[in-house]
């Protein structure tokens, strides 16, 4: 897959993020595949894409987990928007993207989340078939991350009758 520009619709520049926190993870989030970062089972690769920030994560337990409708995402200007369940089978991975790609507004009663994928990889590492394997949601188009700013990220995972929390600062700079 080719590594493609990271500039602003708007064309006001290139973009860049960093992870704050937790502060053993703070660093530059680089393009298209960043370090595996491994936490309760959940293995973590968080890289840029474009404008985008990808949270690629994998379930690496031997049971299901599910990404909780406890997980939110904080924008810049302190607003939540929730993160629509989803299970995880061992193995099995999922993304959420952020800004998202086609931004929709669901209405004011319904949950509001990230761009989200799920799908399962077989022994080798190869996706299984995306159309059947992969499951998106979309942020609303009130989620605000301007530059020089920072969002954060709790993502709640349920397994079984423990449950996982963990949670991300990134900020985001516009760069010339």
């Amino acid at each position: 897959m080719a590594i493609f520009s990271i500039s602003l619709l708007a064309g006001c520049g290139k973009v860049r993020y960093a992870i704050v926190a937790p502060p053993q993870n703070r660093g530059e989030i680089v393009p298209h595949a960043g370090p595996i970062i491994s936490r309760d089972k959940i293995d973590y690769e968080i890289f840029q894409l474009e404008d985008k920030v990808i949270f690629h994560f994998v379930n690496r337990s031997d049971v299901p987990v599910e990404l909780s409708s406890q997980s939110v995402l904080f924008d810049a200007t302190g607003h939540s928007f929730s993160i629509e369940p989803q299970t995880l089978a061992p193995d099995q991975s999922g993304q959420v993207i952020v800004p998202p790609s086609n931004p929709i507004s669901r209405g004011p009663s319904s949950p509001i989340s990230a761009e989200v994928r799920i799908g399962g990889y077989d022994d080798g590492g190869i996706v299984r078939d995306e159309r059947s394997a992969y499951g998106s949601a979309t942020l609303s188009r009130d989620f605000r991350w301007p530059g020089g700013r920072t969002a954060r990220f709790r993502f709640v995972f349920i397994a079984g009758d423990k449950t996982i929390t963990h949670e991300w600062t990134l900020s985001r700079e516009n760069v010339k």
